[in-house]
């Protein structure tokens, strides 16, 4: 087991002491890292946070159904919008939507109405998630609020070009902790309500807008795959074990309504996309199943609904067609592009679709196909000033956990770093440890801005698919369930120990830093293995889990019942008895490195006051911590301001602990960010004059 070179561990001091103590520590963590400082190849020049951390130039292009046009996102007056422009000339663009603080975002946020007349977008103000539906027409720029409610939490479910001008959304205003359906018409505003919600979650509509199928949460977080009739009653038609939770949803229902597509799980490890008959819930035909991963989101022909190609994402995704037609298109699109690339959207006629390909050296750039020709038209790059800069690849592994699984895990090494031919480094290398959120989500191969951004600045950046992460089976999903804290981070340390082993990591100089889920396990590793890592970088993570528990949403209540089932009852001795283990406030004792912590002061997932505890706990310990917080962010920083000047800090921060380059501040800490530094500016080289620098207001 890796043990880092550890500093004396402070003697806990009265409160009087601790500011005191926390500046010598600092003043100790500066003096060995310049003795231990990395040379960086320097043949890359530095890339500004302002290119990687910004919004992008443009991106996520989207075919109007008639395929007659083109929207996209691109920045106005430094704020992201949504742009329209004929699909054959996009220099003829215009911004349709104008908002001026918080940037329209791309899937599952932006939409065209099925009439191409229209856009629509979820949007909050400042992060609350108390989202609204927004139309604007693409003519004449009329801007329309279709869901004026406050405190309500807004989505669109489907569209469908049976029915051009309406579309099905859910809201929780009658009931907070449930969501209605309604049918809203896009012409006259109206609303009407097609299912009032009792307990049900996942609703699935078909192409009439009707809601067809739904999931109800039994106890133990088992489920239930309800069939909903024309009434509105509903009936058991499919019974799913805990371990299905995440491996069994509803994908499509082609027209006539006598069977239903599924990725499931049922008797099964890996997702498979099959067949059911939506009468009887019998399993009809398995139509494409692989042996290490679960199958992806299907390309799904949006006049029939039938699935047309299958992705498979194990270590990179790969397609798979089920109609000669699109396997020529599927062949066209590999033969003209290299890494990855998806779909974002396709013309109701199925001619036209816009691109998303990711050579992973480069940033990602956009393509129009058209079918026909089977051609590939370049749209636009996302960072248009990063092609042809010297950028770093990312490599897939598999490493195998102490207790044998297999984590798919991805590597990136600064550019210039010289090898050899087994993928060692010359010499060990500061690494930082990327940790995923969720902890139900992934990480994947592909540009990914955090590893551009460390590896540009001297860093190995290593990401770990550790248990729990979707998309390996249920086994694997349930394999980290109750080990939060036990083994699902001995996943996360036998990656850094593989890093080390390989001879790519230098064991004293080893970082973390996540966001959400992530950000917890940055303060488990650095509480509950503080001898593997030198500092960490803790986003809107979670520090006390009871507590986590009795701030949640009342929306929350699905996703309660998940937490329940896999990491503890905070309603029972034995659950708490287990929040309470894996909780890092426990062992923050133990803790010895500097720690920062960022976090928006809306944030209704998880309450800023986990990240106030843990801070305060930090400075009680006499420990260097640095705590920055955003007035307009919620669970995450959304505004591009804000996303570069906390990259600023830690850029800083990491410098300072693990020797890699960093960008001056310059003006990044300027501006429109709402940052504020409550705690630990005199622990980071450089923030005090760089905030001094923001206050002054400048010659007069």
């Amino acid at each position: 087991m890796l043990q880092r070179k550890a500093t004396q561990k402070p003697v806990l001091w009265p409160m009087l002491m601790s500011a005191l103590l926390g500046l010598v520590l600092t003043a100790s963590c500066q003096q060995q890292r310049s003795q231990e400082q990395v040379q960086v190849a320097e043949a890359a020049p530095l890339i500004p946070r302002a290119l990687l951390f910004g919004q992008g130039t443009k991106s996520d292009p989207r075919i109007s159904p008639d395929g007659q046009r083109i929207a996209y996102l691109a920045p106005l007056d430094g704020v992201q919008n949504v742009w329209v422009a004929p699909s054959d000339d996009l220099s003829q663009a215009r911004a349709v939507t104008r908002e001026t603080r918080r940037p329209v975002f791309g899937y599952p946020s932006y939409y065209w109405s099925m009439d191409s007349k229209r856009i629509l977008y979820v949007h909050d103000e400042g992060g609350t998630e108390d989202y609204h539906l927004i139309g604007v027409d693409v003519e004449t720029g009329e801007k329309r609020n279709y869901t004026p409610f406050e405190s309500v939490r807004v989505r669109l479910l489907k569209l469908s070009p049976r029915h051009p001008t309406k579309v099905l959304l859910s809201h929780n205003q009658r009931d907070p902790q449930w969501a209605d359906i309604y049918l809203l018409d896009l012409e006259t505003g109206t609303m009407e309500m097609r299912y009032q919600n009792t307990g049900l979650n996942r609703p699935v509509a078909d192409a009439d807008l009707m809601v067809r199928f739904a999931k109800r949460t039994e106890a133990g977080n088992a489920r239930t795959l309800m069939v909903i009739d024309e009434h509105g009653d509903a009936q058991p038609i499919l019974e799913f074990a805990p371990a299905d939770s995440f491996t069994a949803t509803v994908e499509a229902i082609p027209p006539g309504g006598e069977d239903f597509y599924m990725l499931s799980s049922l008797n099964r490890d890996k997702a498979a996309l099959i067949r059911y008959d939506a009468q009887t819930g019998d399993q009809l035909e398995v139509l494409f199943e692989h042996p290490k991963a679960d199958i992806g989101e299907p390309l799904i022909n949006p006049m029939t609904e039938e699935v047309e190609a299958v992705p498979v994402n194990y270590i990179r995704p790969e397609w798979t067609a089920f109609t000669a037609e699109t396997a020529a298109d599927i062949a066209a699109i590999e033969q003209a592009t290299e890494g990855v690339w998806s779909v974002l959207s396709r013309s109701l006629d199925g001619t036209r679709w816009t691109l998303r390909v990711d050579a992973i050296t480069a940033p990602p750039a956009f393509y129009l196909y058209t079918r026909e020709t089977g051609a590939l038209t370049p749209l636009f790059s996302q960072i248009p000033e990063l092609v042809g800069a010297e950028l770093a690849p990312m490599t897939g592994h598999e490493i195998v956990s102490r207790d044998g699984l297999t984590l798919v895990s991805y590597l990136t090494l600064p550019p210039g770093i010289e090898t050899t031919a087994d993928g060692k480094t010359a010499s060990p290398l500061p690494l930082v440890l990327l940790v995923h959120g969720g902890p139900w989500g992934r990480d994947e191969l592909g540009f990914n801005v955090l590893h551009q951004w460390l590896a540009n600045r001297g860093y190995a950046a290593l990401s770990v698919n550790y248990r729990a992460s979707l998309g390996f089976g249920k086994a694997f999903v349930s394999a980290g369930d109750f080990e939060f804290g036990g083994k699902q981070l001995n996943d996360l340390i036998d990656g850094v120990n593989w890093a080390i082993d390989q001879g790519v990591a230098d064991p004293d100089r080893i970082g973390i830093m996540g966001t959400s889920f992530g950000g917890y396990n940055t303060l488990l590793g650095m509480t509950f293995t503080p001898d593997v890592f030198a500092c960490g970088v803790n986003i809107v993570g979670l520090s006390e889990l009871i507590a986590f528990y009795d701030k949640m949403p009342a929306y929350w209540t699905d996703i309660r019942a998940e937490y329940v089932g896999r990491m503890g009852d905070p309603d029972t001795a034995e659950g708490r008895t287990q929040l309470l283990k894996g909780s890092p406030m426990r062992l923050v004792d133990q803790a010895k490195a500097p720690l920062l912590v960022g976090h928006g002061e809306n944030d209704p997932r998880v309450d800023i006051s986990q990240s106030e505890m843990i801070v305060e706990a930090w400075q009680q310990q006499g420990l260097p911590v640095t705590f920055v917080t955003y007035s307009d962010e919620g669970h995450g920083f959304r505004r591009k301001p804000n996303q570069v000047s906390f990259h600023a800090v830690a850029e800083a921060f990491f410098a300072d602990c693990l020797g890699g380059r960093a960008e001056p501040f310059g003006s990044d800490l300027k501006g429109e960010t709402t940052m504020t530094v409550r705690a630990g500016a005199d622990h980071i080289p450089g923030l005090p004059q760089a905030l001094a620098e923001r206050a002054s207001p400048g010659p007069q």
